[in-house]
């Protein structure tokens, strides 16, 4: 009798009273564990649900015969993926076989780990832990599939070769307003491979039976170095998740966390995970935290502010959303006191997330060295935001600059008109020297004489007024 069934299946008449009653009376397990209901549900070997890849016809029509330790469990060996996938030794070879011109690889694993037919299980549990650490130590990934079900309850289960099936071919036309985003490709490794287990459960009990084990691969398995790429091996577990939050809460990105914990453990085999499954995580952990951030946000700075001493914090919101921020410490005031007389503050940076400009205000230090005053974010650069931003710079600070060098923007000059009158607005000399060429042509800007004259009048800080217009009217009429 046909034992393979398809992967979505119709809906099943109730089963029959005498089938229940009879169910276990008999040695062969076509009898036995298969109602009337499932030979309606059986299909033939070319259902492209499980490939079509012939097989044995002693593998498709065997019988079953009971054990006298059938009502025994199995227990499952407590061992860890490490030590599962260390079973497959450098020089155990898997047999390769060749049945009818096609090549079938069967993984060398201890009997102890494989599967036993006709053998129950407390739980279904029990059966797929029992089957995902044999296929460890084999060398290949398990997927699950479709369950059938009898009066809402699932009473048969199957778990599958990764490489089941075979991979979508339909061809879909990206030009088509009416078709759906294409997902990604997830199916091209399959060749229809049948290594797989079937079980169900067993009749007036909890306990689940293993009615069929396959275990003829289409396909190399796995070797052990490569393991550690498989999908078993690549899921975090809770200390990896641990851990990479708090690298994250550290400001360390997932590579450099991967590379620290691939050191603590001592090797890439330990890890259970790659760069890409840690970047992942990562990604996953700040999409959940996405719709609180800027409240995490203003809350941990606020606390700062409570409990550090001389810290400044100001923040605004706008129709719910945190529209503006600015923040200084200690550290910052104290060099704004001593080297406070410039200040500089561009609004260059914008974030890619939040689109928000990042706007920090420095300075120079007596030893010609960039220090930081403080530093603010904004959604917008109109003359409202820019004029909040100083005059909490002010709040915190508690007197004007002398100097403030700034770009050319029409809404900064404003606010620093505004809330700064007393001091001096200067253009910063790198806008002013990167509009050269749109006021010279190439050919003087590119002349090497001319840029030498040129950055001699304007970086010399000893030159006087007089010297310079001097130099500037004779620059011109050359």
């Amino acid at each position: 009798m046909d034992l393979s069934f398809c992967n979505e299946f119709d809906d099943i008449n109730e089963i029959n009273e005498e089938d229940e009653i009879n169910y276990a009376q008999t040695a062969s397990a076509d009898d036995d564990f298969l109602s009337s209901d499932d030979e309606v549900c059986s299909i033939d070997d070319d259902n492209t649900a499980f490939g079509k890849v012939d097989i044995m016809d002693d593998h498709n029509q065997r019988d079953f015969t009971f054990l006298e330790n059938i009502h025994q469990s199995v227990q499952v060996p407590d061992v860890t993926d490490i030590d599962l996938c260390n079973e497959r030794k450098d020089d155990c070879v898997d047999q390769h076989l060749v049945i009818t011109g096609k090549s079938y690889w069967i993984p060398f694993v201890p009997d102890d780990l494989k599967p036993i037919i006709n053998h129950k299980y407390p739980s279904d549990d029990a059966i797929e832990d029992m089957y995902r650490r044999y296929a460890c130590a084999a060398g290949f990934d398990v997927r699950k599939s479709t369950n059938k079900k009898k009066r809402g309850m699932v009473y048969i289960k199957y778990l599958l070769c990764n490489r089941e099936g075979f991979p979508n071919t339909s061809h879909v036309d990206t030009l088509d307003p009416k078709t759906s985003k294409i997902k990604r490709r997830v199916d091209t490794s399959r060749t229809g491979c049948k290594g797989r287990i079937r079980f169900k459960i067993f009749p007036g009990t909890t306990k689940w039976l293993l009615y069929e084990f396959e275990e003829k691969h289409n396909h190399p398995l796995i070797s052990r170095d490569n393991m550690l790429f498989s999908r078993r091996h690549r899921q975090l577990d809770d200390t990896q998740k641990s851990f990479i939050l708090t690298m994250s809460n550290q400001n360390i990105g997932a590579t450099i966390a991967h590379r620290l914990y691939t050191s603590i453990l001592g090797g890439y085999n330990f890890v259970g995970g790659l760069i890409d499954d840690f970047k992942n995580y990562m990604r996953d952990l700040n999409c959940f935290i996405g719709g609180s951030d800027a409240q995490m946000l203003v809350d941990k700075l606020n606390n700062r502010k409570e409990n550090v001493k001389n810290f400044s914090f100001e923040y605004r919101v706008e129709n719910k959303q945190l529209n503006a921020l600015f923040w200084a410490d200690e550290t910052s005031k104290i060099n704004y006191k001593e080297f406070g007389d410039v200040v500089s503050f561009d609004a260059t940076f914008r974030t890619n997330r939040y689109h928000m400009v990042f706007v920090p205000f420095t300075g120079i230090d007596n030893h010609k060295r960039c220090v930081t005053f403080g530093a603010g974010l904004l959604s917008r650069e109109d003359t409202d935001s820019y004029i909040w931003l100083l005059k909490s710079f002010l709040k915190a600070f508690g007197k004007q600059p002398l100097l403030v060098l700034s770009d050319q923007d029409p809404a900064m000059k404003k606010a620093i008109e505004t809330v700064f009158p007393q001091s001096i607005h200067r253009l910063c000399m790198w806008h002013i020297t990167s509009k050269l060429p749109l006021k010279v042509s190439l050919n003087i800007v590119n002349n090497p004489e001319f840029r030498k004259k040129f950055n001699f009048l304007i970086w010399n800080s000893r030159l006087e007024v007089d010297d310079f217009e001097v130099g500037r009217k004779s620059l011109l009429n050359e």
